[in-house]
């Protein structure tokens, strides 16, 4: 019985933050539109400008406001909880548009392998590039000074738990600090982060998202040797089930 009372006051605490979320989200949009369309303004004007110490303010802003539209993003994902609209999707062609939608920095080297004859999947393209791009954001911070992102995707065998279900197994994996053994078990927990700027909810999205999939998000970690994170959802079936 305790533990019923605790699950139900967690999905009415969970329901309170979604609508938060929601309600914040879009309060933020608007003025956050405003700031970049000034700044794009700005740039117009000032494009032949020879003062750099300008321009590196502007560029500050920029960058701000991309942090801010991430935050922004990861927001209005939790507080919108919408079903997938799921459509039969090729799993390579999956991963190399994420990775086109993000920013690598110079010192990221990128390890891109599939596994012959994947069978495609039935997901919400657009929710499944928003997690792998969560991670790969993750990996990335996760690598400061530089190092290995790994992107793959495999066939998972039928489980003892499954043993009728064939999984796709999609993994990001950096070479960066990972993650201390003493807070592993809070990373997908809402506003739980030690990061600076974040908003704690990335990791919560991405849970939601493939749980909603009928999937499941697993990170593998160790301080100091990097960490894996791995999406695994349902193959599509013989005969197009």
């Amino acid at each position: 019985m305790e533990k019923d009372s605790e699950n139900v006051l967690r999905r009415e605490k969970m329901k309170a933050m979604a609508q938060l979320s929601n309600v914040l989200g879009h309060e933020i949009r608007g003025p956050l539109g405003v700031i970049r369309n000034s700044v794009y303004f700005l740039k117009l004007k000032l494009q032949e400008s020879q003062d750099e110490k300008i321009l590196k303010h502007l560029r500050i802003l920029e960058e701000e406001i991309m942090i801010l539209d991430q935050l922004m993003e990861q927001t209005l994902d939790f507080g919108r909880n919408r079903e997938p609209r799921m459509i039969l999707k090729d799993v390579p062609t999956l991963m190399r548009e994420t990775l086109m939608q993000v920013t690598l920095p110079e010192n990221i080297e990128v390890d891109q392998t599939c596994e012959e004859g994947l069978p495609s999947v039935w997901l919400d393209p657009d929710q499944m590039k928003r997690v792998l791009q969560n991670l790969i954001l993750n990996a990335i911070q996760a690598m400061p000074e530089g190092g290995r992102l790994g992107l793959s995707a495999r066939v998972v065998p039928p489980s003892l738990e499954m043993p009728n279900e064939k999984m796709i197994e999609i993994s990001v994996q950096d070479t960066g600090c990972g993650i201390p053994e003493e807070i592993r078990e809070n990373v997908f927990e809402p506003l739980f982060t030690t990061k600076v700027k974040s908003t704690g909810l990335g990791l919560t999205v991405c849970r939601n998202i493939v749980h909603s999939h009928q999937g499941s998000l697993v990170l593998a970690s160790e301080a100091g040797k990097g960490t894996r994170a791995s999406v695994r959802i349902r193959a599509l079936r013989e005969g197009g089930e």
